[in-house]
């Protein structure tokens, strides 16, 4: 029980409306605690597993140019580190495991047609995103587990599948996205 890891119970319910702001990371946490003069009785690695039952996940990323790419290269370090270790694991964590989402943005790529231009005589890509506004409002109005991908046009059920699937769309989309 998270009282039972504070020095002072009188700091519980202090812990606890700082928990119910939402937007929680560790490190603001430990901000809080520090200049609240929060006392533990436990270390704060331990202390960060008893909120839990205060909280729930919430997917959340800021969106920057490039990512696409980089998903490709450190997914495949990920999975070739992982089987390194538990090799008898393949199966299960390729196709069996389908605990995998996707995240939900409303940020889109335009037409090649509007995001190209001649500057200078060479062709230049700028401002290839847009705000799809749509989108936007359907992922805002969920209450829980925004930025993740759901069924029924995005107001259904959060939509699960394997590693595999992930990776075969990864490649898909890598290749349809290199230029002609």
């Amino acid at each position: 029980m998270l009282e039972n890891t504070l020095a002072n119970l009188s700091d519980f319910e202090k812990v606890l409306d700082f928990l119910k702001v939402g937007n929680l990371t560790p490190g603001r946490l430990l901000k809080f605690l520090e200049e609240n003069n929060v006392v533990l009785k436990a270390d704060f690695e331990e202390f960060l597993n008893m909120p839990s039952e205060y909280l729930e996940e919430e997917i959340d990323a800021v969106h920057g140019e490039g990512f696409w790419t980089d998903h490709w290269t450190y997914n495949l370090d990920l999975i070739e580190s992982y089987l390194g270790i538990y090799p008898e694991n393949k199966k299960w964590l390729l196709f069996d495991d389908i605990s995998y989402t996707y995240y939900d943005t409303a940020e889109c790529v335009l037409p090649r047609s509007k995001r190209f231009v001649y500057v200078n005589g060479k062709v230049r890509q700028y401002n290839s995103l847009y705000v799809d506004e749509t989108k936007k409002q359907i992922i805002e109005s969920r209450e829980k587990f925004k930025n993740v991908v759901k069924t029924k046009k995005g107001k259904g059920e959060i939509y699960n599948t394997s590693l595999m699937t992930k990776l075969v769309n990864l490649a898909a989309v890598k290749f349809c996205t290199t230029d002609p």
